[in-house]
């Protein structure tokens, strides 16, 4: 799992007793216990919505951020993705760390004010190359159905390593969780330089990869490319969640054709 996708005895007894009502067997000696592994995510999150305000030249102090969340709770990153993996196959657990968490973010929606867009990210200049992964957001978002944690949003500005007939591909796998399950969307443009518009969307109703891709067709130079995921209200009013991970939006250069 990349790097980036990704945010005492007692506790230990809460966790396997969790699991054994949640799916019937012990949780792995190592894969992190839930009680554990509810503080770990919940403070992996704060550092996600601290590090959507570092500047891009700064991007490095993100993944300080991040490693600082690992050292807090004494465990490695390897440990975290495997652990993070095993949850997302066993949903009951993760269930019930994520309706902890939701209470959690909730206690801290008056401390946050009007911050609707927390999950943003910004690039400055791209990368060159031929097949570029520009994504320099987080690899892991959980979104709940609180309006400070219910999206991921990005604007990328367009550069001189933009090219005429591009593609642009934005890939992620959803975890929904099970009992709260609803929907979400996806949605990408790209905008020229004569203020022109494509865009596509896809609705997402299962979890597992999905990969949404939009192909440059104008002879206009990309001004910028812009994107959302959209967790949507539950209708009947039912808790919902979701994990995000291994996000990726890559760039391919394909040449002009030929006449």
């Amino acid at each position: 799992m990349n790097a980036y996708m990704r945010k005492g005895i007692t506790s230990m007894m809460i966790g396997v007793l969790l699991s054994v009502g949640g799916c019937g067997k012990p949780i792995p000696d190592d894969v992190i216990p839930p009680v554990k592994m509810e503080n770990v995510l919940y403070d992996y999150q704060r550092m996600n919505n601290m590090g959507d305000r570092i500047p891009y030249a700064e991007n490095y102090k993100k993944d300080l951020l991040r490693q600082s969340v690992f050292e807090k709770h004494k465990i490695t990153e390897a440990r975290f993705d495997s652990s993070l993996v095993w949850y997302t196959r066993h949903a009951t657990d993760l269930a019930e760390i994520y309706a902890k968490l939701e209470k959690r973010f909730k206690r801290e929606r008056d401390d946050i004010q009007r911050r609707l867009n927390v999950h943003s990210s910004e690039t400055e200049v791209s990368l060159p190359g031929d097949s570029v992964d520009l994504w320099r957001g987080y690899r892991l978002y959980l979104l709940t159905d609180d309006p400070i944690n219910n999206r991921i949003d990005f604007t990328l500005a367009g550069d001189s390593n933009f090219h005429a007939r591009d593609e642009f591909c934005w890939e992620m796998d959803f975890s929904f969780i099970p009992e709260w399950s609803t929907k979400a969307i996806m949605g990408m443009n790209v905008v020229y330089s004569n203020d022109s518009v494509i865009g596509k969307t896809m609705d997402i109703y299962d979890s597992g990869k999905h990969l949404l891709c939009l192909s440059c067709d104008s002879a206009y130079t990309v001004k910028s490319v812009n994107g959302f995921v959209y967790l949507y209200p539950n209708e009947r009013n039912k808790k919902k969640g979701m994990i995000v991970r291994g996000i990726h939006l890559n760039r391919y250069h394909t040449e002009a054709d030929s006449i």
